[in-house]
């Protein structure tokens, strides 16, 4: 498991930004961004033996969908997931996981996989802090927000994070995660826990 340099997924975060604007223009009845998050806004993106490199991203609506039931918000990943395909599935990818809080696409390489998109909607609440959509059963049939509550001490935390030894530690402490892992868990969720454990 080796971290890849910047320049070699310069690509696909750009193909990202494609496939971004082509969902802003198929989806036009909402107002929304995205943001790149985790390992790879960061610089961590590690190349996982059979899982590949992954990038994290948040789409993210203007408006609050708190309120919103269940059957409406399946509806709304439902719409993202398939716009999703409509760009991916032609250029080689697979058509998106329903996975319990992100949509999934991943590129193969044989059995392999060689590189995956990790997406998740996120909704503000009355108080300004975002909310993941999230399935709350086993068997996807109930949707609800849940608040980021870590996300918050998260950022607090990685912005004191400062000097070599602490950028040293961080990543190798980093690659020992995501070994243990092994592409089990989703990068951003692993990246957060080793930032919230570090003392600073």
């Amino acid at each position: 498991m080796e971290y890849k340099k910047k320049i070699d997924t310069k690509e696909y975060r750009t193909l990202f930004f494609e496939a971004y604007k082509y969902v802003n223009s198929v989806i036009d009845d909402y107002s929304f961004y995205f943001r790149l998050i985790g390992s790879a806004k960061r610089n961590l993106v590690l190349d996982k033996p059979n899982k590949g490199f992954d990038f994290d991203y948040q789409i993210i609506f203007y408006q609050s969908l708190v309120g919103e039931g269940s059957d409406k918000l399946i509806e709304i990943k439902d719409r993202f997931r398939h716009a999703f395909d409509d760009f991916f599935v032609e250029k080689g990818y697979e058509y998106g996981e329903d996975s319990t809080s992100a949509i999934t696409i991943k590129m193969l390489d044989g059995d392999k996989i060689y590189h995956s998109y990790d997406v998740t909607l996120m909704t503000p609440n009355s108080v300004d802090k975002l909310c993941i959509f999230k399935y709350n059963d086993n068997e996807k049939t109930e949707m609800g927000l849940n608040e980021m509550r870590k996300s918050a001490m998260f950022k607090e935390k990685y912005k004191k994070i400062k000097g070599a030894q602490k950028w040293k530690e961080l990543r190798d402490e980093y690659k020992i995660r995501q070994e243990e892992w092994n592409g089990e868990r989703k990068s951003f969720s692993i990246l957060m826990s080793v930032v919230n454990d570090m003392k600073l």
